[in-house]
């Protein structure tokens, strides 16, 4: 059985919003000139393109990747021995772009996320993200009863 997560977008919201309107544009100058597919193709990777965790739970392995075009995973795959457990940490992101006036703006946004926990906080693989601490240790719970992992709780 395959457990897929989609986590993030690659370039926030605002760069995934930039990248829409660019396939949007593209689209609709394609007819009349040929660098409408030029946007189209810069458009689709920066609206499309996500990170995420799969989970094949048969051969035992994970990866973390990266969706690119919204088509592609690239990643590598990693025996489920080498982690310890399951474990929930909270986690902050913090986007900002800026305008044409230099006028900045930052968006933060704050989840919870279940993470395979390994040797040192650098070699965690993120599985999934939820938007309440209970849902996620649920979650958790749920994914190590799966895996036959330990629920490595705070």
């Amino acid at each position: 059985m395959h457990i897929n997560h989609t986590l993030d977008k690659a370039f926030g919201p605002t760069g995934s919003f930039a990248g829409l309107i660019l396939v949007i544009v593209g689209v609709i100058l394609i007819p009349f000139f040929w660098a409408g597919a030029i946007l189209i193709i810069i458009g689709a990777f920066t609206g499309f393109t996500a990170s995420g965790c799969e989970i094949n739970t048969e051969t035992r392995q994970v990866r973390q990747y990266h969706l690119l075009f919204g088509l592609f995973k690239t990643g590598k795959w990693q025996r489920l021995e080498g982690f310890s457990g399951l474990r929930v940490v909270q986690t902050r992101n913090s986007y900002r772009a800026y305008s044409l006036s230099n006028r900045s703006i930052v968006t933060t946004t704050q989840d919870f996320r279940v993470v395979l926990e390994a040797g040192t906080p650098q070699s965690r693989v993120e599985i999934q993200k939820c938007s309440t601490r209970e849902d996620a240790d649920e979650e958790a719970r749920k994914l190590s009863e799966t895996l036959g992992m330990e629920f490595l709780d705070n």
